[in-house]
């Protein structure tokens, strides 16, 4: 039961202690029992229950109600994230083809075993082939996007260099065959074009990056 035990967000921080039953919340109020099995979680409060599942190599919960809880990972630095894909980020995917894919007198982590050496597989082909069918920006973009060992403020610098190089400036073009401002001269019509595709292209990118960190996948 060590896995469930420490800090979740519930969203709130709540703290669980392991015990002889499971792991309970430091007031006492809730308990988690784990199926190691199934890798179900049960949580009791009073009379209540509410059933999940643990997922992303135990670092979430996910409640048969739709809530999530999250558990802070302690990240290893690397240089560089070697595939596409981190291990963290595998193991979700794995649980995702797992809850799908049923075999007929085979345990779950039995199934998972099967399923786990061909999502590996694929992830350790997935740069060199991403780069066989997408142009160069496209790729780097995709890969900045899910690599763990880069922070925030980095990814969002590097995919805006991507997008101005691909974006920018065929955006700004077609807008300005469409939209005529009569007050200004075409130069400062374009400059204001300009300006406000920048700014569009600068807002995308850190909603992506952000939005993809609040997922929980990166």
């Amino acid at each position: 039961m060590a896995v469930l035990a420490g800090c979740w967000s519930t969203p709130l921080a709540m703290i669980f202690n392991e015990d002889d039953e499971g792991c309970t919340s430091e007031n006492g109020d809730i308990r988690l029992r784990l199926d190691q099995e199934t890798l179900s979680v049960t949580l009791m409060s009073g009379d209540q229950e509410v059933t999940g599942k643990l997922i992303n190599a135990g670092t979430r919960i996910r409640w048969m109600n739709g809530a999530t809880w999250s558990k802070p990972v302690e990240r290893e630095v690397t240089l560089e994230q070697p595939d596409l894909l981190s291990d963290r980020q595998l193991d979700g995917i794995i649980d995702r083809i797992n809850e799908s894919f049923n075999v007929i007198f085979l345990s779950e982590s039995m199934e998972r075993s099967l399923i786990e050496g061909p999502v590996k597989q694929v992830n350790g082909m997935l740069k060199e082939c991403l780069g066989s069918i997408m142009v160069e920006d496209w790729k780097l973009a995709l890969e900045t996007l899910l690599d763990e060992t880069k922070a925030s403020e980095g990814k969002i610098a590097i995919v805006q260099d991507v997008l101005g190089r691909q974006l920018r400036d065929p955006l700004t073009e077609a807008l300005n065959g469409k939209i005529n401002f009569p007050l200004l001269t075409e130069g400062m019509e374009e400059k204001m074009l300009r300006t406000v595709v920048d700014k569009v292209l600068d807002r995308m990118v850190a909603a992506a990056v952000l939005g993809m960190e609040e997922t929980g996948f990166v």
